[in-house]
């Protein structure tokens, strides 16, 4: 039996059949583009498919609360998909009204480009309609694998100060998304609160983005559960700035640092003029984290290491080329060992630590989860790394 048509945006859930959102669709579509040329009109209809692959099978799940929209889309068509999710717009008449049940827009690499990003941000502001339960009221956003400018950005900042039921946002790899990007960005976080998960894998953050994120999770009322910056250039100038975000974070209890470059290079060459930079930043966020631990509503559990060069260099002092003038370091301070006196301590509240199986106390800093941090994983055979 198919889904039951909904009388208006009155009606309750169960009363919403996505085929009119489809409908709208095609009507806005002609209505801004009464005449187009054979590739423009190509476009549409290819637009037009990942529109209906992004509704899933409507036999399976009659009323969707998630769209996910996969390949070629831009910035015409989602322009038109804006306009009938709200249930308004050109073409459309009173009788349209918003699909009201979605809470979950996905868009993963289909190019919505700056005017995408400006009518997505649209569907995020408030509206009347939403003030009184009855809009499209979004609680996940993602959008991936594209090629937003400042501008873009700019538009989404201003979608999101103005959202006050959006929890999680995904803006993974995304080339564009610097620390210019992450400065615009920011500005539209600092009034969203409510934001629990908040995903960056595989950007272009570095450290002065990494020092915006900081003031962002430290804000006071900040609700930020789960940050993940999995795959940017933070550098150790990155985990410094980060370090204070850490500190004063009042929730933030997932943490992915994986692959960010923040611990010694992997080129032995570079080693003597990174050893005082590595030690820096680390002499700032080991202490974050327990400072965190004490002081936090609800303290940072879970961190992700991975694929960070965390062990302490050899260095051969004898063979080592320094700068005229500079002395060689000495490798002083083993961070792996800091770490594991850091699980140690009374109070610490890590509870899951993921760190690469070649670091020499693997089995002392590994943690999977669970009561008192119990290693949810042995140890792979090998020889011991002196």
């Amino acid at each position: 039996m198919p889904p039951k048509k909904a009388k208006g945006p009155g009606a309750g859930d169960e009363g919403y059949d996505p085929s009119e959102f489809l409908r709208s669709y095609k009507k806005v579509v002609r209505e801004l583009n009464p005449t187009l040329d054979e590739a423009t009109a190509q476009h549409f209809d290819e637009a037009q498919r990942t529109v209906v692959a992004a509704m899933g099978d409507l036999e399976e799940e009659p009323m969707p609360v998630a769209f996910n929209f996969v390949g070629r889309l831009g910035p015409g068509p989602t322009r038109c998909m804006r306009h009938a999710l709200l249930g308004s717009g050109p073409g459309l008449n009173a009788s349209a009204f918003p699909y009201r049940p979605l809470t979950t827009l996905t868009f993963r690499g289909c190019g919505i480009q700056d005017g995408g990003a400006t009518n997505i941000a649209e569907i995020l502001k408030p509206s009347a309609a939403a003030c009184q339960g009855n809009g499209v009221q979004l609680t996940s956003l993602t959008i991936t694998e594209d090629s937003l400018t400042k501008a873009g950005y700019e538009a989404l900042s201003v979608g999101l100060a103005a959202n006050t039921l959006l929890t999680e946002l995904k803006l993974d790899y995304n080339p564009t998304l610097d620390d210019t990007a992450t400065r615009v960005l920011c500005a539209g976080l600092w009034m969203k609160l409510n934001l629990s998960v908040l995903s960056l894998q595989f950007c272009s953050i570095g450290p002065a983005g990494a020092g915006h994120l900081a003031r962002f999770i430290a804000q006071p009322g900040v609700r930020l559960q789960k940050l993940d910056l999995e795959g940017n250039p933070l550098t150790p100038e990155g985990l410094g700035a980060l370090s204070e975000g850490i500190r004063g974070a009042q929730t933030l209890e997932m943490l992915s640092l994986r692959s960010t470059g923040i611990a010694h290079p992997y080129a032995q060459s570079e080693w003597a003029a990174a050893m005082p930079r590595v030690d820096d930043a680390w002499r700032q966020f080991l202490p974050a984290i327990q400072a965190n631990g004490a002081s936090a509503e609800a303290p940072l559990s879970a961190l992700d290491l991975r694929d960070n060069n965390l062990e302490t260099p050899p260095l051969d002092l004898d063979n080592m080329i320094v700068a005229e003038g500079a002395e060689a370091p000495l490798p002083e301070i083993n961070w792996p060992d800091r770490m594991e006196v850091m699980l140690s301590t009374p109070g610490n509240k890590v509870m899951r630590l993921l760190v690469d199986i070649t670091i020499h106390n693997y089995d002392k800093l590994y943690r999977a989860g669970g009561a008192g941090g119990k290693k949810g994983g042995k140890k792979k055979k090998g020889k011991k790394k002196k």
